[in-house]
């Protein structure tokens, strides 16, 4: 059946399909458990357990095989699909969220939820249909490739909807009958979830009637043949157990008041001295600059005029800027630390530190190794291959944002950091590195300019290394967009802090580090090593 009215958010015709993707949801949760014919990569662990959600805001690309063709939907934010024409391109207007389904029609907006597919008369094969979900608009590029049946068979869900027709059951697929037992935005146990307070993903406002007014939708399109079929989103998983690991951390804290109070008036402790010092620095620091000024330039007195001592004053400096630390802490100890009682606060500190001890082994190690082991799959490589485009900087400046996404939170973990490690520094660069990758935004182009100037390594190897002609390089290949890709390489370089620590001992002792030349000739910088010449006060730059 189709449904023509209203604008084309919902405007369907042909078989209903409710796309959704695993999510995070805390373990014994009341959402419904993921169903066990679905399957994800990764065990769930440390408190965590998988559920199914709607999709994220984005693009669904689907390729219908035996037309060949696209059928594109532009997801919105509050979970609804806007039909694109075969260009993928989303009108300004509903990008913008100017345009929406009338949310005066509980039937509209119950269709604009769902997708269709087109069906064959009877007795005509349907043929199978290839789904995609991404964060990202396609290039021309990524398009194509997805065109390539082996290229479908490795990146895209498969759905064959003569067997589903037929059987009602299909790979990664469930009956729409099973959607109050399957989808948590539809679920009862949402009023009583732990996820509403947590989630990065936002949650689609649903009301009592909306489950009764999904199905009436799914039927009027094709009674009793509607299908949910999960579809792949590993960087939206791995964000949401970051928040999830936060999240339990906090509430753990809570829970226990002694330890709550604590930390609270351990926080508020350490605010104020460090107010207090500073306050102190301050004051110190212009106090002397003022009578160093004094006694450098002269100065006029009751007893008369004080002539100008410059040699006087820079002996002065000396020993004030020697003496200020002292004179801080000799203010902070005689009018602040006598108030504390530092046996307490120690004692609490080595409580607390105990504690976390203890909250770490029994639920962030589990946890973490969950996390290791989705940013160790190939599912959240295969992301980062099948929708970023290798030729564009554009891509390349989302492809920085998304790593720094999946990283951030979860980046300081005991075994992060060493994968973090391995990935930045392997050789040689594959399109599978998705965290090395980064560092180049991802361009193919950039990442052979910068191949081809490390030829060698042993001292001196950056004298072997044409600065400019890199500098001219990443202008040319990130264009437009430099600004936003510098600020997304600052964002990200914090997260990799200690692998950029050890890259520059690497490079000074001789090895030049491929992910950390690339991100400094971003940044129109060169490497130089400067050594100290013990004894001088001379820098010599080798």
């Amino acid at each position: 059946m189709s449904n023509e009215k209203g604008c084309k958010f919902c405007q369907r015709d042909g078989l209903p399909v409710l796309p959704v993707r695993p999510a995070i949801m805390e373990k014994g949760d009341a959402l419904p458990a993921l169903s066990g014919s679905i399957t994800v990569p990764v065990t769930a662990e440390g408190g965590a357990d998988y559920t199914a959600r709607l999709l994220r805001q984005g693009f669904l690309y689907i390729w219908a095989e035996r037309s060949q063709r696209w059928i594109n939907y532009y997801a919105t934010g509050d979970g609804y699909f806007y039909p694109l024409p075969e260009d993928g391109i989303v009108p300004p207007r509903v990008e913008s969220g100017d345009i929406t389904p009338c949310i005066t029609q509980p039937d509209e907006l119950a269709t604009a939820s769902l997708v269709t597919l087109p069906v064959k008369p009877a007795g005509i094969l349907n043929g199978v249909y290839w789904f995609a979900w991404s964060e990202e608009s396609w290039t021309p590029v990524i398009r194509k490739q997805h065109e390539d049946a082996a290229w479908r068979r490795q990146y895209m869900q498969k759905f064959d909807m003569d067997a589903w027709l037929a059987s009602h059951n299909g790979q990664q697929a469930l009956p729409f009958s099973q959607l109050v037992n399957c989808v948590a935005e539809y679920s009862p146990g949402l009023r009583n979830s732990t996820l509403k307070a947590w989630t990065p993903s936002p949650l689609k406002a649903v009301s009592s009637h909306s489950v009764a007014a999904l199905r009436q939708a799914a039927d009027n399109l094709n009674a009793g043949n509607g299908a949910i079929l999960m579809l792949s989103d590993p960087v939206g998983v791995a964000t949401e157990i970051s928040a999830l690991v936060r999240y339990r951390m906090q509430q753990a804290i809570a829970m226990n008041p002694a330890l709550s109070r604590g930390t609270a008036l351990l926080t508020m402790l350490g605010s104020v001295e460090l107010a207090m010092r500073n306050y102190f620095y301050l004051r110190a620091e212009a106090g002397d600059e003022s009578y160093e000024r004094q006694m450098r330039y002269g100065r006029d007195t009751p007893a008369g005029p004080r002539f100008p001592a410059p040699d006087m004053a820079d002996r002065m400096h000396v020993l004030n800027e020697a003496s200020r630390k002292d004179r801080v802490d000799e203010a902070w100890q005689t009018g602040y630390e006598k108030y504390i009682d530092r046996a307490k606060t120690q004692a609490f500190s080595q409580t607390l530190k105990d504690w976390l001890t203890e909250y770490d082994n029994s639920s962030v190690i589990p946890i973490t190794r969950m996390y290791l082991a989705w940013l160790q799959e190939p599912v959240m490589a295969n992301y980062f291959v099948q929708h970023f485009d290798p030729t564009c900087a554009h891509s390349g400046g989302r492809y920085i944002q998304t790593v720094t996404k999946v990283l951030a939170g979860m980046n300081d973990k005991g075994g992060v950091i060493t994968h973090i490690d391995q990935q930045l520094n392997q050789a040689p660069l594959t399109p599978e590195n998705f965290l090395q990758r980064a560092a180049f935004f991802n361009h193919d182009g950039w990442i052979a300019e910068v191949n081809a100037q490390l030829k060698s390594s042993g001292p001196d190897w950056w004298l072997g290394i044409s600065w400019d002609r890199l500098a001219d390089g990443a202008k040319e290949y990130s264009g437009s967009y430099a600004s936003a890709i510098l600020t997304g390489l600052e964002k990200l370089s914090m997260l990799w802090s200690d692998t950029m620590m050890k890259s520059v001992d690497l490079m000074v002792k001789g090895t030049p580090v491929r992910f950390a030349v690339g991100i400094l000739a971003m940044q129109g910088k060169a490497f130089s090593a400067v050594s100290v010449v013990p004894g001088t006060k001379t820098l010599s730059g080798r």
